[in-house]
């Protein structure tokens, strides 16, 4: 017997679930291959990306007029070279907190880094996110 129909059902389900808000959001955190970059996201909403000028750190706001300053993610882009190049990499997966305090520590020490907008704050309010989520890791795949 064939399994298809049950199959054909569950995938109707799952679009009709999707399509009437059933389907939850879920925060994550991943690591594509092919781009060798991870993304993470708390929220399922709108989002503005704003790269950080001189690392590879890329915050995720809100894209709302009034909640411009809410950062719901970020991604880091080239993970596995900065993985190894800062200590944050354990056993082919990357802390996330370790590599958020790397980027806090790095901007620390630049001159002349514009502060119109407290980036070291915004990022420390991510690695609490991360802690009360259960992120606070990201598989890196086989090296």
């Amino acid at each position: 017997m064939s399994d298809q129909p049950e199959r054909a059902e569950e995938l109707t389900r799952l679009v009709r679930d999707y399509f009437r808000g059933g389907s939850e959001f879920r925060p994550y955190a991943i690591y594509n291959q092919n781009l060798d970059w991870i993304q993470v996201l708390f929220e399922d909403c709108s989002v503005t990306e704003i790269p950080i000028t001189g690392i590879k750190l890329v915050l995720v706001f809100k894209n709302h007029p009034i909640l411009t300053s809410t950062v719901v993610g970020f991604n880091i882009e080239g993970a596995k070279r900065f993985a190894e190049g800062s200590g944050a990499s354990v056993g082919g997966s990357l802390d996330l907190r370790i590599a958020l305090q790397s980027f806090i520590d790095f901007l620390t020490n630049q001159k002349g880094f514009v502060r119109s907008f407290d980036w070291r704050e915004a990022i420390r309010g991510l690695k609490s996110r991360l802690e009360e989520l259960g992120l606070t890791h990201v598989d890196l795949g086989s090296r």
